[in-house]
C-alpha cells in the first residue's frame, strides 16, 4: 500500500537527534519533493529531508529555479533550534 503524502511528511518531520548529531556547518534543513528525473538529489517522485550547508542550499534553490525539486518545508538551524521561514522558534530538546 502506497504511504500518503501526509504521513511521509510526518515521518520527515525533524528529530532533535538528528540536529545535535549534524555538523556545525549545517544550517539549512529543507524537505523536497523531486520533479523529474534531471535533479541530482534523488529520483522523481521522492520526498527526501536533506541537512545543507550554504553552499547545499543555493543548489537547492537552483534546482528548484530549474523546476527539477520543489521545496516543501524549510528551516535554519541555530544553535540547538530551528527558525522558520515565519520567524516562528520552534525549541528541539
Amino acid at each position: 500500500m502506497r504511504e500518503s503524502l501526509r504521513e511521509q511528511l510526518k515521518r520527515m518531520e525533524i528529530k532533535r537527534t538528528e540536529i545535535q548529531k549534524s555538523e556545525p556547518s549545517i544550517i539549512h534543513v529543507v524537505i523536497i519533493y523531486i520533479l523529474d528525473e534531471q535533479s541530482s538529489f534523488g529520483k522523481k517522485g521522492e520526498y527526501l529531508r536533506l541537512f545543507l550547508d550554504d553552499k547545499g542550499y543555493e543548489k537547492a534553490r537552483r534546482e528548484e529555479r530549474d523546476n527539477h525539486i520543489e521545496i516543501i518545508r524549510y528551516s535554519r538551524v541555530r544553535d540547538r533550534y530551528l527558525v522558520s521561514e515565519q520567524k516562528d522558534w520552534v525549541m528541539i530538546r
